[in-house]
């Protein structure tokens, strides 16, 4: 796997979940950020060059949607992923549409997540 040390932000409300996914992103040399919404998300990405961003769809304020739009819109380098307690097909296609390179349910598998940190490759489809 051809994955390069990332700056990566972690968007998600719940605690559990970011502290989860940093430890395991820490672990692998990345420099990791979180935001527990989509107002400090825009924040944050204003400041830091990020390379990748995982996202929640259910966000309080600006919903993962929405943020996914602006990141499109505003810093289009930057992948993200969708991460999400229940994702069916037409969200799915509503996120790429968006911009997203794929999505994670959760609970998800730390071997689900390094395939979207290699930019050499375009991860499958989640299962739905």
């Amino acid at each position: 796997m051809n994955t390069v040390k990332k700056t990566i932000l972690i968007v998600d409300d719940e605690e559990i979940v970011v502290d989860t996914l940093k430890g395991f992103l820490d672990l692998l040399g990345h420099k990791v950020d979180s935001a527990e919404n989509g107002e400090a998300a825009l924040t944050a990405l204003a400041e830091v060059a990020y390379d990748f961003a995982f996202v929640d769809l259910n966000l309080p304020g600006i919903d993962g949607f929405e943020l996914l739009k602006q990141i499109s819109e505003s810093w289009p380098r930057v992948r993200v992923c969708i991460i999400t307690g229940y994702l069916d097909e037409s969200q799915l296609a509503r996120a790429k549409g968006l911009g997203a390179i794929g999505a994670l349910s959760k609970p998800f598998r730390f071997s689900e997540i390094e395939p979207f940190l290699d930019d050499t490759q375009t991860p499958g489809n989640p299962q739905l």
